[in-house]
């Protein structure tokens, strides 16, 4: 349950676990690897989660991973008119975009060609996850949080492209979106989300976390009666 409600992830509140478990409990059945108990506990597991999701508000996140990552950018160099791309456009890609966009930087976000880009800011690029590959080059710093099962960018993809200048790649995605062994390419550097973890918690995440533990324990409760 506390893993569906998102306070499982790095990401304290991220949803895109949900869809995991939803896929996971299809995969189980289709593998005839399920049976009634698993069933209910899936099911009962995904509706607190999106009770958790409509009825408790998150904060915002301030503290989050997203925040942990500007700071890194910004120690190391600044992110004012630097060429950012990012892939996906869902909770945590939005809120990537939204921060580099405060610190100036130019963004071109990658989405799929049935994506939707209503929140996407108009002053970003938009490309094709499938047009980025030749052109990744260009970028020097790409930041990925996907939903894909397979890796948006392989080895195999980039291997033979010559990145002349230093590129920043971060993969915020669980699994990951970045084959770890473009971190053995020449000027290439790899970071995933196990680099950011947020080891305190703000008053008002503290208490987003005990409003869903409340909705747990009532899932808990029907899960035990039943």
């Amino acid at each position: 349950f506390r893993l569906a409600c998102g306070l499982e992830s790095k990401i304290m509140g991220e949803d895109q676990i949900l869809t995991q478990i939803k896929d996971a409990l299809v995969l189980a059945r289709e593998k005839e690897c399920t049976d009634s108990f698993l069933e209910v506990l899936f099911n009962l597991a995904i509706k607190i989660g999106k009770k958790v999701k409509t009825q408790v508000k998150l904060p915002k996140l301030n503290n989050s991973v997203v925040n942990s990552v500007i700071n890194m950018l910004k120690g190391f160099h600044e992110i004012n008119n630097r060429r950012c791309l990012v892939i996906g456009n869902g909770t945590i890609g939005k809120e990537v975009i939204r921060r580099l966009m405060d610190e100036n930087a130019t963004v071109t976000v990658a989405t799929r060609p049935n994506s939707n880009h209503l929140h996407i800011p108009i002053e970003c690029e938009k490309v094709l996850i499938d047009e980025i590959y030749p052109n990744l080059q260009n970028y020097e710093i790409v930041i990925s949080a996907t939903l894909s099962s397979n890796y948006i960018i392989s080895k195999q993809m980039v291997e033979g492209i010559h990145f002349n200048k230093k590129i920043t790649l971060i993969d915020l995605a669980v699994p990951r979106d970045i084959d770890p062994f473009i971190a053995e390419m020449k000027n290439v550097v790899l970071y995933n989300i196990d680099d950011f973890q947020n080891e305190h918690l703000t008053d008002s995440f503290e208490e987003y976390e005990n409003e869903a533990e409340k909705l747990i324990a009532e899932g808990i409760s029907q899960y035990s009666s039943w």
